[in-house]
């Protein structure tokens, strides 16, 4: 079944408050239990055009939900019939550079993937890209960061990509010029190749924009999980190492930037909830904000419950919102979203305009008695609906030396810290 939205939906976004950085008093607020779709980790998240963007993650489909942050409400879409759109994948990312969204790289059926699209929030259109060339490693969960410089030309756009997961570790650094559809080589990262890095870019009161990266999954020689942060510079072209993170080594998080006083000034860079340095949970969801004026880190209050490995995250105005993500305590992936309020400020409507949208039915959308009229394709499978090639989940096996795994598909993907890689049939950590 098919369902016409209306072209027309009322928004908000928030007004902004003179802050010099978030709020350390807010409280964390669940704003949706279950938001309707597959729980899943490695969700492509962003905000654009007033919504939350919540994307992929699942085997199968390349599903999409669009979270509305005055009603609370989050709607299954897809684009129209015979419009082009990505391919299913799993531990990829995206970013909004206003309302047009970046996103792509992952796992495609075990397989590493390069492609590259952008995603026109306002006529809900995506457009494939150039993908990374082919000198560069096809990859899954790297690093990826939009800043805006000029380089005597001009203000322009460039989205880097960096680290992750592709035949091991990586550090390259790769350069997309928004302009031009272009890929560049730069300087790679100067500490140790890593994959699953936090990352965020932060401005500061000057109006110098830099890329950062940070923490993540070395090998072993190097510590494992590390904190180390470095940052880059878009004009001069050159890494510089900061300060070592503060509190505890961690890897698979979340992050975000905030910009305060109307969008001038210090944009600050935020991570948030992710496994610590034993690659386990932390015994709270530890929120941490970064000053790039002195390279010093503000604890913030941390989220509800143990923290998560791999959820994701949007800003909308002056509210933080995170979702889905692994709980490895209770060994379950999550399709919830929270919010904390990042400046003291109640929100005042808009309305961005949004082209109509198809919303198909899957799975995930039958209750008990619908989903089992659908038994061909669907099972009922612990308080959810799922499509059966997909009912599966983590078993929460201890054992985290991977590579013992190699050619032991079944016995690599019931182990909880461990991804079976079709190519090459290798059992590789997360």
């Amino acid at each position: 079944m098919k369902l016409l939205l209306s072209s027309i939906l009322l928004l908000g976004f928030c007004a902004f408050a003179r802050a010099s950085s978030a709020s350390d008093s807010g409280s964390w607020t669940e704003i949706v239990k279950n938001f309707g779709g597959e729980a899943r980790h490695h969700p492509i998240t962003f905000s654009a055009n007033g919504y939350g963007y919540i994307m992929a993650g699942v085997n199968n489909q390349f599903d999409m939900w669009r979270f509305e942050p005055l009603t609370g409400k989050v709607t299954k879409f897809d684009v129209a019939n015979g419009s082009p759109k990505p391919k299913w994948r799993t531990y990829s990312y995206g970013i909004s550079i206003g309302d047009v969204a970046y996103l792509g790289f992952g796992l495609h059926e075990g397989n590493e993937l390069r492609d590259w699209w952008k995603y026109d929030a306002v006529n809900n259109v995506f457009t494939q890209l150039a993908s990374l060339p082919s000198e560069g490693v096809a990859r899954y969960h790297p690093a990826m960061v939009s800043v805006e410089c000029n380089r005597g030309s001009g203000k322009e756009w460039f989205i880097y990509i960096s680290c992750g997961s592709g035949n091991g570790n990586l550090k390259d650094m790769w350069e997309y010029s928004v302009n031009s559809d272009t890929w560049t080589k730069r300087d790679s990262l100067p500490g140790p190749a890593r994959h699953h890095p936090y990352y965020f870019d932060a401005k500061l009161s000057t109006g110098e924009h830099y890329v950062y990266v940070m923490f993540g999954h070395t090998y072993r020689e190097f510590g494992r999980i590390v904190k180390d942060v470095y940052r880059y510079d878009p004009v001069s072209l050159t890494w510089t190492q900061m300060a070592d993170f503060p509190g505890e080594a961690r890897v698979a998080g979340t992050q975000f930037s905030k910009t305060y006083n109307g969008g001038i000034g210090t944009r600050y860079g935020y991570v948030l909830s992710g496994d610590g340095d034993n690659h386990g949970y932390m015994n709270t969801g530890e929120f941490w904000e970064y000053d790039p004026n002195n390279d010093t880190w503000k604890q913030l209050p941390p989220h509800p419950s143990n923290s998560i490995w791999a959820p994701g995250s949007f800003v909308i105005g002056c509210n933080a919102y995170l979702t889905s993500g692994y709980d490895r305590k209770k060994n379950k992936k999550l399709n919830n979203i929270v919010s904390y309020p990042l400046c003291k400020t109640k929100p005042l409507p808009v309305t961005p305009t949004m082209s109509p949208v198809l919303i198909p039915k899957t799975c995930s959308d039958y209750n008990k008695r619908t989903c089992k009229k659908n038994k061909n394709e669907c099972l009922w499978k612990k308080g959810s609906c799922r499509t059966k090639s997909n009912s599966g989940g983590m078993d929460g096996g201890n054992d985290t030396n991977c590579s013992v795994h190699n050619r032991k598909k079944k016995k690599c993907r019931k182990t909880q810290q461990c991804l079976w890689v079709k190519k090459g049939r290798k059992c590789v950590s997360k």
